[in-house]
């Protein structure tokens, strides 16, 4: 049995048309739609093979989705290297993308928040209350 065959939620040639798009770095969900295959059934069908749990020819089919989707990504890895070279902004996008814990960009979040309190009279130790009051709110 080979990945191939027809199943019974997609034939071999919407298999093989899918295969052809993903070579191309087109998304799953773009290569689903230009195959006319469902993607909802799509990725049912991939969490079922990913869980051991699919008929041979899908399981056949996803390993060969997968092999073909690490050589794209490989692929892309490399061009992005070789851009690097010639443009910084390439090897930036790359260390925030790859590393987005150490060098993603980071985001900033703001309060907005009424005082309704006159301080003018308070001690310092009273704002610093009334400001642990209001940061124990915000979240």
């Amino acid at each position: 049995m080979s990945f191939g065959e027809d199943s019974p939620w997609i034939s071999a040639g919407e298999k093989a048309e899918i295969l052809e798009s993903l070579t191309k770095g087109i998304s799953p969900i773009t290569a689903c739609r230009m195959a006319g295959v469902s993607h909802k059934m799509y990725k049912s069908k991939r969490e079922d093979a990913d869980a051991g749990d699919a008929e041979e020819q899908d399981f056949l089919f996803f390993k060969a989705v997968a092999l073909v989707e690490g050589a794209i990504e490989i692929q892309f890895i490399k061009d992005v290297f070789k851009a690097a070279i010639y443009d910084w902004k390439a090897a930036v996008w790359m260390l925030e993308h790859r590393f987005p814990d150490l060098y993603g960009k980071s985001t900033t979040k703001s309060v907005d928040c009424k005082i309704t309190t006159d301080y003018s009279e308070l001690d310092k130790e009273t704002i610093v209350n009334e400001a642990m009051k209001i940061l124990a709110n915000v979240g």
